[in-house]
């Protein structure tokens, strides 16, 4: 990490208790979830309950990728307004406010991943006994 990502990393935490890469994992998180909801889908010869259940969850796993991409580019942003006062040697104006209603929707939205991921490990409990009654 340089110098300056140290600086603008401490300047986010100690201003606004928030850690840059927070939206990142989100995202990545969301990704992961993503592909894998993708793989569930293009495998149709499951039962017609659990491929709507499949189709249900992908919708909800499609939304948090979105919700998660915007939230990145939310915070890339404030890091980059930050970064730039830091190199400028300038008070970087970030509302606090601001930086607290982005915290809530981030917070919202790790709460919102962790429901669809249990859901999907829900449904692969739910695949594997499928499975295993039709053998």
């Amino acid at each position: 990490m340089s110098n300056v990502q140290e600086k603008v990393s401490k300047f986010m935490a100690v201003k606004y208790g928030y850690l840059p890469g927070r939206a990142k994992q989100l995202k990545s998180f969301a990704t992961v979830m993503f592909n894998f909801s993708q793989y569930l889908g293009s495998n149709k010869y499951y039962s017609d309950l659990l491929n709507r259940r499949i189709a249900l969850v992908s919708l909800d796993v499609d939304l948090l990728a979105l919700r998660a991409e915007k939230l990145r580019t939310d915070a890339e942003g404030m890091y980059a307004l930050v970064t730039v006062a830091i190199l400028a040697k300038k008070k970087p104006e970030l509302d606090v406010k601001s930086v607290a209603a982005f915290q809530r929707e981030l917070d919202a939205a790790w709460i919102e991943a962790r429901r669809v991921h249990a859901l999907l490990i829900e449904l692969m409990g739910d695949i594997k006994k499928e499975y295993a009654q039709t053998r």
